[in-house]
């Protein structure tokens, strides 16, 4: 089953400020917001369940400390989890959709072959950002968020009757801004994702004929550009960096007939540090995104 969620969430979230007095805890109480979202759900044996499931949640604005802080909360979450069915009807009246609608049954599943397809998505990323030139001011935990979208290509091997091994390329465009300020113009930046590609190994059990949960792994590269100044950086300066890192992620894919498919995925990408300016700021991103893709499989092997 591929599906869309959507609906209200409740959050608590602590802001924590350092003092030359000392540190200071903020409790972020009863925020609420909204979360849409998507995902594959599938049979595994009889009522147990797995599901991939991608969601998007923005809190509402909080001010804190009489207005001088002001928060508001997003988050990207991919998950995977396992339900019961409690209603678990016989199998006699569950074949009206799946194998009975031409879906790959035990006898005649075959997963191997080239494919071609498309993903888009939801992304969140998450810097380290130092400036060792400059006093050493560093924001950790610096954040952003876009949407991504591009192609991929990639190949399956069906090795045994429930194991998938493969390979994938998939190159991405991404819209992820993140913006660093601090008070009183001293410093500003904003680092910008321009691209997204990404080299992967995969390996998957089939749970259903139909079915397949993986895991992915493997290299990235993105390109970063930063723009930065202040009263620190006379005049600022504007840069773009190729970086290198890895990423590891899971994911569900259903077949929906002997050659197109539907996926839902997590993936978390960790980039290598770099530094800007001839070392002026050091940038260590990493990202999440939960995305869903289409694709085709030439049966050519």
């Amino acid at each position: 089953m591929a599906y869309i969620i959507g609906g209200l969430s409740y959050s608590e979230f602590d802001l924590k400020a350092s003092t030359p007095i000392g540190g200071i805890n903020l409790n972020v109480a009863e925020v609420f917001g909204a979360h849409v979202g998507g995902g594959l759900e599938t049979i595994l044996s009889g009522p147990w369940k797995l599901r991939a499931e991608y969601r998007y949640t923005s809190y509402e604005e909080e001010d804190l400390a009489l207005g001088l802080v002001g928060v508001q909360p997003s988050s990207h979450v991919g998950m995977i989890g396992v339900s019961y069915d409690f209603y678990n009807p016989p199998a006699s009246s569950s074949t009206g959709f799946g194998y009975a609608a031409g879906l790959p049954t035990e006898a005649d599943a075959n997963w191997n072959g080239l494919y071609l397809g498309a993903l888009i998505g939801g992304t969140s990323v998450v810097h380290e950002v130092s400036t060792p030139a400059i006093g050493g001011l560093t924001f950790d935990g610096v954040g952003g968020e876009g949407v991504l979208g591009g192609a991929m290509i990639g190949a399956n091997w069906q090795v045994t009757p429930n194991i998938v091994l493969g390979a994938q390329f998939d190159g991405n465009l991404n819209s992820d801004l993140t913006e660093a300020n601090v008070v009183g113009g001293l410093f500003n930046a904003d680092l910008t994702s321009e691209y997204l590609l990404a080299f992967s190994a995969r390996a998957g059990v089939l749970v259903q004929p139909e079915t397949l949960a993986y895991l992915i792994g493997g290299y990235s590269v993105g390109e970063f550009k930063l723009n930065a100044g202040g009263a620190l950086l006379p005049g600022g300066f504007s840069v773009s960096r190729r970086v290198d890192g890895f990423h590891v992620g899971a994911g569900l894919e259903a077949a929906i007939d002997e050659n197109w498919s539907v996926r839902a995925e997590y993936r978390f990408t960790q980039f290598n540090k770099e530094s800007f300016a001839g070392g002026l700021v050091n940038v260590e991103p990493s990202m999440h995104a939960g995305q869903v893709g289409v694709s085709y499989k030439f049966n050519l092997f």
